[in-house]
């Protein structure tokens, strides 16, 4: 049996005794995806991951619980069991944690450990996982009534390198602090310059607790939803906004229109350029994300987890990497290049790997695409989502 012979992908023992009764705890494995990645940074990526969830981590580093007298012989190896322990962290969406992290710690107690990337693949990377986790407010009115206070500015975007036609952004134009620190975008159709602009959708941004931004999508009733329409606007789901805007909240190009009623490109820039940095003082305050290249070793974890090299499954596998060819040859697995990340060469894909794994936890397999006809597993962690008063 393929699955016999390759091994379920959390086999192993953890790093530290079973996770017993805490359900804030996790047992996890990192697999080195690429010869230049290591433990060290990989630990560095996940603690920016979680930061992006709104865990703020003890500075302890009791968070990632390694056993000391495993840790260097399986970084040899090119893999690590950890615990993963947020009962000690600081944590929105609490209740909405316990539900996500339930069906994780079930399968962890059958196979031994879950692939930190498919962690991340159920929660950062799982709409609506995300939104209740992020405790993203269930309507638009609800957001504004939460964060859309004080004087309002908006600033006019006919010039953007994401979307093709105009969208219009508003937020308080004074934060005092980094929870004031908010964005409305309204996508739509229409001339924001000839005042025929029509709203048709809206995303959002503000400010979690760790200081990362937190993400979400309206549509036209004010209902969430868990990605944009892809007619209106190409962001996607929440995982796709995070790469494009994890280190600084929005950049501006010069060949913006004027409009009337609305800042001036000059004007936009000293706004966003005072919100940075009282969400930097916020963010940087964090002990785990003082890593400069934390934001990238955190997408690598994903990457590497979903566009597999020869050398990862081997180690995922325990077999050489002719055997990796051998049976992916057996399976029919493709490899192509990753456009992406073209200095990684050929690589495999975890959607064609999956269905031969036999017990595995369903996930996305983009973090950041969202075909608006996909159903969605984790559609029932909307009963989690938190209540905002409008």
């Amino acid at each position: 049996m393929i699955a016999a012979w390759l091994g379920l992908l959390g086999c192993g023992s953890p790093a530290t005794d079973s996770a017993g009764p805490e359900p804030l705890v996790l047992s996890l494995h990192w697999v080195q995806a690429h010869d230049d990645e290591s433990w060290e940074q990989a630990r560095a990526g996940l603690a920016w991951n979680l930061s992006l969830l709104g865990v703020s981590l003890p500075d302890d580093g009791s968070w990632a619980q390694v056993a000391e007298d495993q840790v260097a012989e399986e970084q040899a190896e090119g893999t690590v069991h950890l615990t993963l322990d947020l009962s000690g962290a600081s944590l929105t969406g609490g209740d909405a944690w316990l539900a996500a992290l339930a069906p994780m710690r079930e399968h962890a107690e059958t196979v031994g450990s879950v692939d930190v990337g498919r962690f991340l693949m159920r929660t950062q990377f799982a709409p609506w996982t995300y939104l209740a986790i992020s405790e993203a407010c269930p309507t638009r009115a609800g957001f504004e009534a939460r964060v859309m206070t004080g004087e309002l500015g908006s600033f006019a975007v006919t010039d953007s390198l994401l979307t093709a036609g105009h969208r219009q952004l508003v937020f308080p134009r004074a934060p005092g602090a980094w929870s004031e620190v908010a964005f409305l975008a309204m996508e739509g159709e229409g001339s924001l310059v000839d005042d025929t602009f029509e709203v048709l959708e809206v995303e959002t941004v503000d400010i979690l607790p760790t200081g990362q931004s937190r993400f979400a999508v309206y549509g036209l009733d004010g209902a969430l939803r868990p990605a944009s329409d892809p007619e209106l606007s190409p962001a996607g789901q929440p995982g796709r906004c995070m790469w494009c805007h994890e280190e600084t909240l929005q950049g501006v190009l010069d060949d913006n229109t004027p409009v009337a009623g609305n800042l001036t490109v000059e004007e936009f820039r000293v706004a966003l350029d005072d919100a940075q940095v009282l969400i930097d003082a916020e963010r940087l305050a964090q002990v785990e994300l003082q890593e400069s290249e934390a934001h990238t070793w955190g997408e690598r974890l994903a990457q590497g987890f979903l566009r597999p090299s020869a050398d990862r499954l081997a180690r995922e596998w325990g077999v050489s990497t002719d055997e990796v060819a051998m049976q992916a040859e057996a399976l029919g697995l493709t490899r192509e290049t990753d456009p992406e990340y073209p200095q990684l060469g050929e690589l495999y894909s975890r959607e064609e790997i999956d269905p031969h794994m036999g017990d595995v936890l369903e996930i996305l397999y983009d973090p950041r695409e969202l075909d608006p006809d996909v159903e969605l597993w984790d559609v029932e962690m909307q009963g989690w989502l938190t209540v905002c008063p409008e």
